[in-house]
């Protein structure tokens, strides 16, 4: 890829805090409007927690996020990413649902797989699996639709649940009677209510409770994470095409690439770039104050940053009422993954599977009694002695990953304190080791393979990638911090109680993961509201 010099733009008209992918996505579309656009990354490198990095000398690797879900093709043509390099290593992965006797369970495009997988462990789930799953996914359908656009507001904006369910009635009122009682059904259980009955398989309860909760710090009893699991599947498949991917060359691939994109339309994109605080005039916010004193002035300002920085720490406080600033300071916003990188000397062996098998999400969760204990742990501030994980090892698609013959392994750990253990050498070698161990259980020779590591605790992702608490999605994706709620009322739609002021990043509507659909849906909202002025 070659990296353009951005052309320096001294009275923009929007200015863009953070370089992360829904901001750089959300620069692209407003210069793509006809907007000047200055995009201010305080990091020597865009992308936040989507950046590849070198491991020991060759290895490369998707650094902290390691998967795209649910990246819009839509966003990737209209924003010409192919011009710049970018490329998938081939098609969606599989979720493979690992289990120690090499029964394993298949989640993808192969609906005969999955009955045959389930086959092994139960006839009577596998059976009516097919008309179950093509159930689930009628009610991913539904979801679908809220993703792309600002969360209609409801009526009570302070009920959680049952506006949900009068807003699938009012907006998609073209449901069957049938699925919008489901709907009605499902969307406020727990996700452990809604395995427990459908199925009688616990590795597959254990897998699909994996899948509503990968990512995030929620309890998976919790009412409302059985909409977490439709959200997933809605944000993972799209018109038949499974949105599980991986860029050549890591995520930093895509990241480079949406700056670049963003560069060729006319954009400015600045690293060593801290804004230390946005400006008002008259209540509105008219520009931003760098920490080397610099100052920016522009009509919009956006924020990719998480909702508590921007609101509690960038702007002067008398610019916000007492109540708005009450609900922000209960936000919650606290990292609950660990991210482990591993250099490989070969390929392991994991029993049961085939390279192109391991080539897919690997999901350790084998029954819904683990899913719980490693929540269990994390409520107690512990990190359980038997992770939850998603595994992949990119380098099997993209051979540049590594040198000739070797490998590397990506695992995000769920369900980990900010510190483990208290956070020093010894506890996150100790920590380390166990994640081995379990992996262990899988691939026996895991660690004969394994030639350098890194642990990066939620402690570690907040210093090295700049976000609060190391907390990925900017805040807790639970039903009182979703659609018009998230991240509060009054600042649900990408647009904020103060005036000329917007928020871009995964702290608004859908949430988290790298799908740069926030970035999209508030450049959309801005030059709406800007275009002209």
């Amino acid at each position: 890829m070659v990296i353009r010099r951005s052309q320096r733009i001294e009275a923009p008209d929007a200015i863009i805090i953070g370089g992360g992918h829904n901001g750089l996505v959300c620069a692209g579309y407003l210069a793509r409007g006809g907007l000047k656009v200055v995009v201010l990354e305080s990091r020597r490198e865009v992308g936040g927690g989507a950046v590849t990095s070198l491991l020991g000398e060759g290895f490369k690797l998707s650094a902290c996020a390691h998967l795209m879900t649910g990246f819009d093709p839509d966003v990737a043509r209209d924003l010409k990413l192919a011009r710049q390099g970018f490329k998938l290593t081939d098609k969606g992965l599989s979720t493979i649902g690992l289990a120690r006797d090499g029964r394993h369970l298949f989640i993808g495009a192969d609906m005969a797989r999955m009955k045959r997988a389930l086959g092994a462990h139960s006839t009577s789930d596998a059976e009516p699996f097919e008309g179950i799953w093509k159930t689930f996914g009628r009610l991913a359908d539904v979801i679908r639709p809220l993703i792309d656009a600002p969360p209609p507001l409801p009526d009570d904006i302070d009920d959680h649940v049952s506006p949900l369910l009068r807003l699938i009635d009012r907006k998609l009122d073209h449901l069957k009677a049938d699925e919008r009682r489901l709907f009605h059904e499902i969307a406020p259980m727990s996700i452990c209510d809604l395995v427990e009955k459908s199925f009688e398989t616990d590795a597959l309860k254990g897998l699909l409770a994996a899948l509503a909760c990968l990512g995030h710090g929620v309890d998976p009893r919790a009412p409302g994470t059985a909409f977490l699991f439709l959200l997933r599947l809605a944000f993972e498949e799209r018109n038949g095409r499974v949105l599980v991917e991986s860029p050549r060359g890591g995520l930093g691939a895509l990241t480079q690439a949406l700056a670049e994109a963003a560069k060729a339309q006319g954009a400015d994109v600045r690293t060593n770039a801290r804004v230390t605080g946005i400006e008002l005039d008259d209540g509105r916010a008219v520009g931003v104050t760098l920490d080397t004193g610099e100052r920016l002035r522009a009509r919009a300002i956006i924020s990719n940053v998480d909702p508590k920085t921007t609101f509690l720490s960038l702007l002067p406080q008398p610019a916000l009422d007492t109540g708005f600033r009450r609900r922000l300071s209960r936000y919650r916003l606290k990292g609950t993954a660990a991210k482990i990188n591993l250099a490989l000397r070969t390929l392991p062996s994991f029993t049961g599977l085939t390279s192109e098998d391991m080539a897919g999400r690997l999901i350790v969760a084998p029954s819904l009694a683990y899913v719980q204990n490693a929540y269990g742990a994390l409520s107690r501030g512990a990190a359980s002695e038997a992770p939850m994980m998603e595994i992949v090892v990119p380098s099997i698609r993209d051979p540049s990953l590594a040198p000739n013959g070797r490998h590397v392994m990506s695992v995000v750990a769920q369900y980990v304190p900010y510190e483990p253990g208290g956070g020093d050498t010894a506890a996150k070698e100790r920590f380390a080791a166990m994640v081995g161990e379990t992996i262990a259980l899988y691939a026996p020779d895991i660690g004969d393979k394994i030639l350098d590591y890194e642990v990066l605790t939620p402690a570690d992702i907040e210093t090295r990638f700049g976000l609060p608490g190391g907390d990925w999605h900017h805040g807790e994706m639970a039903l009182d911090q979703m659609l018009w709620l998230r991240p509060a009322p009054g600042a649900a739609n990408y647009t904020t109680p103060v005036g000329g002021l917007y928020l871009c990043g995964a702290g608004t509507h859908p949430g988290g993961g790298v799908a740069g659909v926030s970035g999209r849906n508030c450049a959309k909202t801005v030059l709406e509201r800007e275009r002209g002025k």
